[in-house]
């Protein structure tokens, strides 16, 4: 009796999972949708299922997990429980057990595996970064006590980098970087942005590509930070 209604609360998961990533046939969408108006316990599971994968998509790690934490540890214990009291069933019990999860499990599995970033910051940042050095000249600008400071700004925050030194690099770059008579500005944002990678953030790096020119490298890394796993 468990077994039945642990595995029909299986195969609805499945095809609640079928059914948000668009992998139901047209009839089998026609009859799950049925199946959904008349049960509302369902339109919750499915609603959860939902709000839990875009909640880590676009609100972060973080409050994915508060998400499952809320939502499902309760369910994640019956179901260790139960498999616990089990453990010493016949092999053919043991192997029909650990084909049945719960909900939560499910849910836990597509966030954690399959929707992981494919590219680390740090990867992001090995990957993009190279140190250079840069040199005011008259034809690009006025030798000045102001663009010489920036200057040296950026040419040290490069060296913080180098250094493995992010938290430092940034506090540098931060000023410059938004400043709109430095001729190096965009020099300045492009470091900014991998010193945030660096340190981790791939979100406030993302932020800071998102103002600058859409050149090529520049969209390249966009693309990476925000590109999932997806298995």
């Amino acid at each position: 009796m468990i077994f039945n209604f642990m595995k029909k609360k299986y195969d609805t998961q499945t095809k609640i999972e079928r059914y948000i990533l668009n992998q139901l046939s047209n009839q089998e969408r026609v009859d799950f949708e049925e199946e959904m108006r008349k049960d509302e316990k369902l339109q919750q599971d499915v609603e959860l299922t939902r709000d839990i994968a875009i909640g880590f998509q676009q609100r972060g790690e973080q409050k994915a997990l508060e998400a499952i934490r809320s939502t499902s540890i309760e369910d994640i214990r019956k179901f260790i429980s139960f498999a616990e009291k089990k453990r010493r069933n016949k092999s053919r019990i043991k192997k029909s057990l650990i084909a049945i999860t719960s909900v939560a499990a499910v849910v836990l599995i597509f966030l954690f595996i399959g929707t992981q970033p494919k590219y680390s910051p740090q990867q992001l940042f090995n990957d993009y970064y190279t140190s250079n050095t840069y040199v005011l000249t008259p034809s690009r600008g006025m030798i000045d006590d102001e663009p010489q400071q920036q200057l040296s700004d950026l040419n040290w925050a490069i060296e913080q980098l180098n250094q493995g030194k992010a938290n430092e690099a940034i506090e540098k770059l931060i000023p410059i970087s938004s400043s709109q008579t430095f001729e190096f500005q965009e020099e300045a944002q492009w470091y900014l942005a991998l010193a945030y990678l660096k340190d981790g953030d791939r979100e406030k790096a993302k932020e800071v590509l998102e103002k600058m020119f859409e050149e090529p490298q520049t969209k390249e890394l966009l693309k990476k930070i925000g590109e999932g796993r997806w298995f």
